[in-house]
């Protein structure tokens, strides 16, 4: 839906009448208060300067509203335009708030509302509420605000609000909006005494409401309302509250003048007890008031001090304390994925009814929508507490919270989220029953639309898991062992490297061993055989195993035998190839260190501690080389090994394990060593698995003591070049603030085009320091074109972007005519300095020779610098330069003092 436009006509016309009767009062007002024509001059250049200033306005808001209808997620744009369109109509009448309401609504459609937001919201409806439905929305508002994030002076706001409206809303309605401010900012440690106060003197106000009834009626009233007041006072002295103590002395000298004025004793039998609470609750704020000083005395949003709060209060095991806590904590750090999900945790093991649960799960996903983890576990609690539900309207909801993530979400997740929904479909089919062709259906509908949506993205091997599930699920619960292995062989026809491996047809294996038969075990595993690169000898050793296990015939094992004896021949040959290389590398390095020692030893000149410095070379020669070695990767391994550079000169082996053990099971950790046994800054990392591979080359750039690590498989380390060519379907973008990081690229200025965006990549100095430009490539050309159409010289941070489609071929293109130019510099004075050429491939004897003694004269300001007159020593270098030295002149340098 479309923003609505504003205009200057529009402005004027709806409010015509109101603008004619103001107009007649103002010319009344003038003519008795001003009569002089100066005054009346001034007076219409203010009005001709409030029309400009309205036009500017107006102009904005049109700008404002066409950019929110290209990126609705831009949440700056849609405060500017509240504030803009607050400016024009938060004067005028009901009608003209019609624009201002939609812009609010659009924004909160999108995103939750800041307490700040509104409260502007709330009073300017107030400012023009005149009518009971008019208030009724207000209190609508106040409900919808006070669900989004916990601000205590927005539930004061509401309760006062609601008490002045106490003859519309009636007193049943006013206690139940009291009752709810009780539950959510009653235990505020430093703040809740206020809406304890605020409720009694609700309650003592309703006293005067009594004195029309007749004398039986009122004292019972009285009565009841003095018991209701009791048990305020005795709740509120229960909680460790600021100012507690200051309350319970309240409490003690309104019962004593209760008793002495109305002669009624309110106390109860165990109003000892009510003393032994208070003194327990009072010694406890002793101990949260720590807590709350660290916030008070912390920098906004105070995230640390929650954390250390939360882990306090969720040991002392009280629920309601604990919620209050994380809701303050939210409001402060709303945009902190570990806080939502630390609470999201807490919420799952205290509560179990949807009510409770899904609304919290809905705020965390508003306000941290690209958090995955959050939709996973989204998609888990809605099962969790909608196994009451029939199963169509179970499905319904869980596909539905799967689209949104999957819109709001990188492609990071997507397996993850795709795996946690068939798994549910999974379950919900078992309730429904194996029999029920539909639900079979619909399961193995739910598999395709997964594969189908991830493997125009990655090859078949990113969907190994789902295979995996989905062949398995055939055979065990739909009995199916025909789809079962058209699954295993669609995924071994797509997949470009797990195929190679022997844990795929270890797999394999084991599913044919569990649900086929020992022929098809055969077939498998002597296939994996022939085709494994890494282990084939676990495949070998399983194959003998189930043959000595089922097998019947002696000779198909002897068979056997001879082709895996045949195949490990042949790759042990080739192991041992390699092996040889690398030895010849480790030999070389040794060569290459011993000749240097020896050349080390030669040049020494000798003297009385000859002796011992010939002793220490021979114990270097002695201790075996531990670095400098070239460092070998096995051809088999490649696949599950990564190349890691630009790192840090001082990380070590352990470290680098800890890191990269994030992403799967480490099988080694190769460090590249000079000859001075320090770090070259790369390494090899090898996995046990590919899909480790997969995903650490995820996180590439990811920073490791504050550097980028360049993450690259190991067929591309070498040969990998960014094109230079142009391509139509990759934007290049630049003058982008340094401070704007990849993430915050996208979101801001391409966000409507998330959906289009195949990779992107902000370009880095080695640092970790942005570099200004970025590279986004867009699924196809046409989608390119309009993002530069719509994009270039898109303002970010008060910098203008500037978005092209990339073509490198314009950097690298230089005239003809300039080839053959030689580039000069004019120096301050004017002369013309001749820029070096390339002299990488310049012997260095030819450059000696060639290199002559400077005769341009540096100026600064008016003085000169002249040159030294030549001199002996001069023109003996000059003479060196040219000739070398010979004995006579060495001597003499040697002698010179």
């Amino acid at each position: 839906m479309d923003f609505t436009k504003l205009n200057d006509d529009d402005l004027s016309n709806n409010s015509d009448d109101d603008s004619e009767d103001r107009h007649d009062f103002e010319n009344e007002e003038m003519a008795g208060a001003h009569d002089e024509s100066d005054d009346s001059d001034d007076d219409d250049d203010d009005d001709d300067d409030d029309d400009d200033d309205e036009t500017f306005i107006v102009a904005e808001i049109n700008k404002l509203q066409d950019e929110l209808s290209h990126n609705p997620y831009d949440y700056d744009k849609h405060v500017k335009l509240i504030e803009a369109i607050r400016l024009i109509s938060i004067d005028q009448e009901d009608g003209q708030l019609d624009c201002l309401r939609s812009a609010r609504e659009k924004m909160n459609k999108v995103y939750p509302l800041s307490p700040k937001l509104w409260k502007e919201w709330i009073q300017d409806e107030i400012s023009i509420s005149n009518t009971p439905e008019q208030c009724k929305n207000i209190i609508d508002l106040y409900n919808r605000a006070v669900s989004e994030y916990l601000d205590f002076d927005l539930w004061i706001d509401y309760a006062n609000y609601a008490i002045k409206q106490k003859n519309l809303l009636g007193i049943v309605a006013i206690h139940d909006i009291l009752d709810k401010a009780l539950a959510q900012i009653g235990l505020h440690v430093t703040r809740g005494s206020s809406i304890w106060t605020l409720y009694r003197n609700f309650e003592m106000s309703l006293l005067e409401d009594f004195g029309e009834l007749d004398e039986q009626k009122r004292q019972e009233l009285f009565k009841k309302q003095m018991h209701r007041l009791y048990e305020l006072y005795c709740r509120q002295i229960s909680l460790p509250l600021e100012g507690m103590e200051e309350v319970h002395l309240e409490f003690l000298e309104w019962l004593q003048e209760v008793e002495k004025t109305f002669k009624l004793n309110l106390k109860q039998n165990d109003f000892s007890k009510i003393e032994t609470i208070y003194n327990k609750a009072f010694e406890k704020y002793k101990l949260l008031e720590e807590y709350e000083n660290r916030l008070q005395n912390s920098e906004p949003p105070h995230y640390e001090q929650y954390v250390k709060y939360l882990e306090f209060e969720k040991s002392n095991d009280d629920l309601a304390r604990t919620q209050c806590l994380f809701e303050r904590a939210i409001t402060d750090n709303c945009l902190q994925i570990d806080l939502w999900l630390d609470y999201l945790t807490y919420c799952d093991s205290k509560f179990v009814v949807e009510e409770i649960i899904l609304p919290i799960y809905e705020r965390a996903i508003r306000n941290c929508y690209w958090g995955g983890t959050i939709w996973i576990r989204y998609l888990e609690a809605a099962e969790r507490v909608g196994l009451q539900k029939s199963p169509k309207d179970l499905q319904s909801r869980l596909t539905l919270i799967l689209e949104r993530a999957l819109k709001n979400v990188s492609f990071d997740y997507y397996l993850s989220l795709w795996m946690a929904y068939l798994s549910f479909v999974r379950r919900l089919t078992n309730k429904i029953g194996w029999n029920n062709n539909e639900a079979v259906e619909n399961l193995r509908n739910s598999f395709r639309s997964a594969i189908d949506q991830l493997e125009p993205y990655k090859d078949g091997d990113y969907c190994y898991e789902i295979y995996n599930l989905y062949a398995n699920i055939e055979a065990h619960f739909c009995k199916n062992l025909t789809n079962s292995r058209t699954i295993w062989n669609e995924f071994l026809d797509k997949s470009t490297s797990l195929k190679y491996q022997a844990n795929t047809w270890l797999d394999y294996g084991q599913f044919e061993l569990l649900y086929g038969d020992i022929e098809h075990v055969r077939q498998v595993l002597l296939k994996g055989l022939n085709i494994c690169k890494d282990l084939p000898e676990k495949i070998g050793e399983l194959l003998l195993k189930v043959e000595r296990t089922y097998g019947n015939d002696i000779n198909v094992i002897h068979q056997l035998k001879v082709k895996y004896e045949k195949i490990m021949k042949k790759i042990n040959e080739k192991r041992l190839r390699q092996q040889n290389e690398s030895q010849k590398h480790v030999e070389y390095g040794n060569k290459t260190k011993a000749t240097t020692s020896k050349r080390k030893a030669d040049n020494m000149v000798k003297d009385e501690h000859s002796v011992y410095k010939k002793k220490k070379i021979n114990q270097q020669k002695d201790e075996p080389i531990r670095h400098g070695v070239t460092v070998k990767t096995d051809e088999s391994k490649r696949d599950e090994t990564i190349f890691v550079s630009n790192l840090d000169f001082n990380v070590d082996e352990k470290e680098l394990r800890e890191i990269f053990s994030q992403f799967g099971e480490v099988r080694d950790v190769r460090l590249v060593l000079n000859f001075k046994g320090l770090s070259k800054g790369y390494a090899y990392i090898e996995f046990v698995n590919i899909n480790s591979v997969h995903k650490a080359l995820k996180h590439d750039r990811m920073l490791i003591r504050q550097r980028p690590a360049f993450i690259t498989e190991m067929d591309k380390r070498k040969s990998f070049q960014y094109g230079r060519n142009k391509e139509d379907n990759k934007l290049f973008v630049k003058n982008i603030p340094l401070e704007i990081t990849e993430e915050e690229l996208l979101d801001k200025v391409f966000s409507e085009y998330r959906d289009s965006i195949v990779t992107a990549r902000l370009v880095t100095r080695r640092d970790g320091r942005s570099r200004g430009i970025a590279y986004i490539e867009m699924k196809d050309s046409k989608t390119a074109s309009k993002v530069v159409q719509e994009k270039d010289e898109f303002e970010l941070c008060d910098r203008k972007l500037t978005v092209a489609i990339s073509d490198p071929t314009k950097s690298f293109t230089v005239d003809s005519k300039d080839q053959n130019q030689k580039t000069t510099i004019k120096s301050i004075t004017g002369e013309e300095f001749r820029k070096p050429g390339p002299t990488s491939m310049v012997p260095y004897s030819v450059l000696r020779v060639k290199t002559k003694p400077s005769k341009v004269k540096l100026q600064i300001g008016n003085e000169q610098q002249q040159p030294p007159p030549p001199s002996s020593s001069s023109q003996e270098q000059e003479t060196v330069g040219k000739s070398g030295l010979n004995n006579n002149q060495f001597r003499s340098m040697f002698l010179k003092k």
